[in-house]
């Protein structure tokens, strides 16, 4: 879906699922990306690790999902996801 906005975040305070407020949150990774006529976007230079998308834009037409998080997607050492 061309048009739509994603953060990425990084699990950082060792309890499963993303937590972006409270008093120990993820961290959250570099800008928003919004995807491109494809519907694609990227982040880049991962370190290994587990992160979370979250949704915090849709294009005109469109609502935001109800739960916007996706993930878990875990990156190993060699820039894989799996």
């Amino acid at each position: 879906l061309p048009g739509a906005t994603f953060e990425l975040w990084e699990e950082t305070n060792g309890r499963e699922g993303l937590q972006t407020g409270g008093s120990d949150p993820d961290t959250r990774v570099g800008t928003s990306c919004t995807t491109n006529g494809a519907g694609r976007c990227s982040f880049g230079d991962l370190d290994h690790g587990t992160y979370y998308l979250r949704e915090t834009g849709v294009p005109d037409g469109y609502v935001l999902p109800g739960d916007p998080v996706s993930g878990p997607y875990v990156v190993s050492g060699d820039q894989e996801v799996v």
